[in-house]
This record gives structure tokens, sequence and C-alpha cells, in this order.
């Protein structure tokens, strides 16, 4: 997975982080060691959702960083999110 997703990639490396998520969670009774920790970083969250040209695009961006908010502590997935405003309507 790359280190870096410009603003045009980043709901790909969302997805990707989101994919790795639900892969631990599928598989977490086969893994013996906890799985190793992994940090999304996303800056500008609200332009990121603002810039998702239909409805659908947005309610999957949010699902997705909704998802990883709060299953991820569990299995070592973490996100921070850089914000102007926070506010909720984006999550």
């Amino acid at each position: 997975m790359p280190n870096f997703y410009g603003h045009k990639k980043a709901v790909d490396g969302i997805k990707k982080f989101h994919d790795e998520l639900q892969y631990r969670i599928e598989h977490n009774d086969e893994q013996e060691e906890p799985y190793p920790m992994t940090y999304l970083f996303v800056d500008e969250l609200s332009s990121l959702v603002q810039a998702q040209k239909t409805k659908k695009e947005k309610d999957d961006l949010r699902d997705m960083i909704s998802i990883i908010l709060n299953l991820g502590r569990e299995y070592n997935c973490r996100i921070i999110v850089g914000m102007q405003r926070r506010r909720c309507l984006f999550l």
C-alpha cells in the first residue's frame, strides 16, 4: 500500500485502508499475534467529502470513515483526521 495518496487518489487510499480493516475483521480468529498498528491520516476531510460528485459517493466515503472510526481501534487501524472546522456532518 503506498504511503501517500494525493487529493485525486485520496478516496482510493481510504478504500484500501477500509479493505485492510475488513480483512482483519474477517480473519481475526486466524491471527495469533496482534496485527501491526496502521495509521490513516486524512487532511481536509470536509473538502474531500464535498469534492465527491454524487450523494452516493459522499455517503460511501462517510460510511468507510465511520467504520474505521468505530471498529478500527480493536484491529489496530487508527485514523487521524484534519479539518478546518470540525463538523459531525462530514463523519
